[in-house]
């Protein structure tokens, strides 16, 4: 079975991002050679959110396997909410299991699960991170006031709109990054399962 990054991003206001996420304003889908980008507010067709489904039934009809870091809990019943994408339990695998099967030498290195700390650990870049928080840290000294990250997120999501989904933009890097952190992580904790098992 091959495999593919799957990743969204939602306009959260503030808090859960499971409850308060209001739509999705992104889907990422791809691995570290090739991305593709869907998007809520695309003034191109192959681009809206709409393509997304037959794109992920495609994938499905081919026998691929999605991943990616908190499929189960975020991405795919949020994509089942709002978007009417169903990806069976069969085509997906949340890396957060995975990575919970480390070994314990491994796990313990983590400053947390985040992706960002769970991929630097490995070796894994994950730069695209930093700089979403870069971006936060700058409005917050700009407007004097604590910004929610998912504020930050839509604030990049309105350039990349503005910009005509622009690759350049901070939203592209921060959206594509997560797929191509998150396809590399799947294949490197892969690969460290299967020396532990041999």
């Amino acid at each position: 079975m091959n495999s593919i990054a799957l990743d969204i991003e939602t306009e959260n206001p503030g808090g859960d991002p499971f409850i308060n996420s209001t739509r999705i304003i992104s889907v990422q889908i791809g691995d570290d050679k090739s991305q593709k980008v869907f998007y809520a507010d695309s003034k191109e067709s192959d681009f809206k959110l709409d393509k997304v489904k037959s794109e992920v039934d495609a994938l499905i009809d081919k026998d691929y396997l999605f991943t990616g870091y908190y499929l189960r809990w975020f991405d795919v019943p949020l994509l089942k909410k709002f978007l009417d994408v169903e990806i069976p339990t069969k085509h997906y695998l949340d890396l957060i299991d995975p990575v919970d099967s480390l070994p314990y030498a491994m796990r313990r290195k983590f400053q947390s699960k985040r992706l960002e700390h769970v991929c630097e650990t490995l070796g894994i870049k994950c730069d695209h991170k930093k700089k979403m928080w870069e971006r936060k840290d700058a409005l917050e000294r700009a407007t004097q006031s604590k910004i929610e990250v998912g504020q930050v997120i839509m604030h990049a999501y309105n350039e990349f709109v503005q910009m005509n989904g622009d690759k350049k933009t901070l939203f592209y890097e921060y959206a594509i990054g997560d797929v191509i952190s998150e396809y590399q992580l799947f294949g490197k904790v892969t690969s460290i399962l299967n020396k532990v098992d041999d």
